[in-house]
């Protein structure tokens, strides 16, 4: 029987509609069922969580919000700026630390794991008992300059293990960290039922970022447009590119066509809704959504990129394109429209494969680490 144990989950920001935020409630929920679990969110921009979260999961907001670093005067010189900026992250760091200290105090946890950003908070934070430091790495190390990739690995070198989520992640980070597993994302969800993949209905989700690259999406969607005149295409998600792609689809002549919606909590059934997910993101690590939509028995297509590749499967359960080849990518988005028997075929594969990220499979591969 597994030993009960305290956990502390430590995010920038609980309730951000993101991946990061999704996959914290998925890990607080799977933790709990044998665990006393508590996420410790800094900042809170929400009211509410956006995600499901299991009710025994207790959650402490530390009270900051991201104003109270305050605007820099616009005529201030550039040199004045930063060191206003730096000196009011050291103030900052100096509370946040003392907040922080006090709860592990009264809390008495057995491990800390820190998500993404908030790893530089676990890095930094000295300890004053006996607890094991866990950081889990979201995004790509080729995202980042080298400055701050040099940042990111003297942090990582200051807890116990960390974790990532692809092999790729591991080859890169593993030149310069010793205690480094891989634990890839567990499935949210796997329906009994699956997509008929006979609505004519794309769709793709994610924070409306410039990695993303929905506009990339949009122009291949237009593209196809001119061949096509039934399918339509659903992009769903939050951020700052929202309204760009959506003056990018009034300038195309797609809005009968291309929509661009609100995040949504009801993911499972929009992707049992559509037929085939499209990604095309200039990077990623292990994206959730891809899970999320094999589990639903969509077929997927994706630049072949770090991440996706581990997920897909080239001509068994989607496509893999040639990263920026918008041809190629168009080509694989004719071939799942051009009838129902091969995106039925991928569908049924995808279905099968992703069950390779159960949530028992991955729980266990925390169980050796916790």
């Amino acid at each position: 029987m597994t030993k009960k144990k305290k956990i502390i989950i430590l995010r920038t920001d609980i309730t951000i509609r993101g991946g990061v935020e999704r996959v914290t409630c998925n890990l607080a929920n799977m933790f709990s069922t044998d665990h006393d679990v508590y996420i410790i969110s800094i900042f809170k921009l929400y009211d509410d969580i956006f995600f499901d979260l299991n009710k025994n999961v207790k959650v402490i907001y530390l009270g900051y919000s991201r104003s109270d670093f305050g605007k820099t005067k616009s005529n201030e010189l550039k040199f004045f700026q930063f060191f206003s900026l730096l000196w009011k992250l050291l103030l900052f760091y100096k509370e946040l630390k003392s907040k922080l200290q006090k709860i592990i105090a009264e809390i008495l946890p057995d491990t800390i794991l820190g998500m993404d950003t908030s790893n530089i908070i676990l890095g930094l934070l000295p300890r004053k008992h006996k607890y094991l430091k866990i950081a889990t790495e979201h995004s790509s190390f080729d995202f980042w300059s080298k400055p701050i990739r040099f940042f990111k690995i003297m942090m990582y070198r200051r807890v116990d293990r960390m974790i990532v989520l692809n092999k790729y992640e591991e080859k890169n980070y593993g030149k310069y960290i010793k205690n480094i597993s891989v634990i890839p994302n567990s499935l949210s969800f796997l329906p009994v039922e699956s997509s008929t993949v006979e609505n004519k209905r794309m769709i793709a989700l994610g924070r409306m970022s410039e990695e993303k690259r929905f506009d990339v999406l949009i122009d291949v969607f237009s593209d196809f447009a001119k061949r096509d005149n039934e399918w339509k295409l659903y992009i769903f998600g939050e951020g700052a590119e929202k309204e760009n792609l959506k003056k990018l689809v009034e300038e195309k002549k797609l809005s009968e066509r291309v929509y661009i919606m609100d995040a949504t909590q009801a993911v499972q059934k929009e992707l049992l809704d559509s037929s085939i997910y499209l990604m095309t993101s200039r990077t990623e690590v292990f994206p959730m959504v891809l899970l999320e939509a094999m589990s639903c028995g969509v077929p997927c297509i994706s630049f072949n990129i770090p991440g996706p590749d581990e997920i897909i499967t080239d001509s068994r359960n989607g496509f893999l394109v040639d990263n920026n080849s918008k041809d190629q990518f168009l080509e694989k988005i004719e071939r799942l429209t051009k009838g129902n028997e091969v995106r039925s075929v991928f569908g049924q594969n995808a279905k099968k494969d992703v069950q390779l990220y159960s949530e028992d499979k991955i729980y266990n591969l925390w169980l050796d680490i916790l």
